[in-house]
């Protein structure tokens, strides 16, 4: 199962135990209902106390961190391979100093989604993101709101704003699809 994010709707707002409370509450739904092999993407969701001022910036269990800890993942970056397919997940959630977030990938995710990609060139794969890298629904709010630009409309979190970054490791790549989450 490859899960697209956003696991805690409210973890933003929470407390860090309140968040923790509610993902161990989730992971425990999800373990008494399969036992497949799970792949996460981290979602903007899943920001632990980030829309919370009493949750100090400084715990290690802010932001990513307890999503990361709790699912004992070393980076919220990866890759694996299942049936002759090759996945790459990326973690395009910029937590930005205000609190708030924008789409954006890492330079040090690039490097290994390049890399990566270079090693498992003829394989058939699927990279996911939660925030999307292309999207029709800044275009849609555009028309909605009297026809403005959506390229000036569209909020840094709604789409990846280095998205061309991604776009232009698929060329010679055999990547079958990009999924992602966060406009759900």
């Amino acid at each position: 199962i490859l899960c697209g994010g956003d696991l805690v709707h409210s973890a933003r707002e929470f407390t860090l135990p309140g968040a923790e409370t509610a993902l161990d509450f989730f992971l425990q739904i999800w373990k008494d209902h399969t036992d497949l092999p799970t792949h996460w993407t981290f979602g903007n969701h899943d920001l632990a106390g980030t829309s919370n001022k009493y949750v100090p910036a400084s715990d290690p269990e802010y932001g990513k961190g307890l999503f990361q800890n709790r699912l004992q993942l070393p980076k919220l970056f990866y890759s694996f391979d299942c049936k002759g397919w090759h996945f790459v997940v990326l973690d395009d959630i910029a937590l930005q100093p205000d609190r708030s977030y924008i789409g954006e990938l890492f330079d040090d995710e690039l490097a290994f989604l390049k890399a990566d990609l270079d090693a498992n060139r003829n394989t058939p794969t699927i990279v996911c993101t939660h925030i999307p890298i292309i999207s029709n629904v800044p275009l849609m709010l555009a028309l909605a709101k009297g026809g403005a630009d959506p390229v000036k409309t569209a909020a840094k979190s709604m789409v990846c704003s280095n998205s061309d970054s991604l776009l232009n490791n698929i060329p010679g790549h055999n990547i079958r699809a990009v999924l992602a989450g966060h406009l759900h």
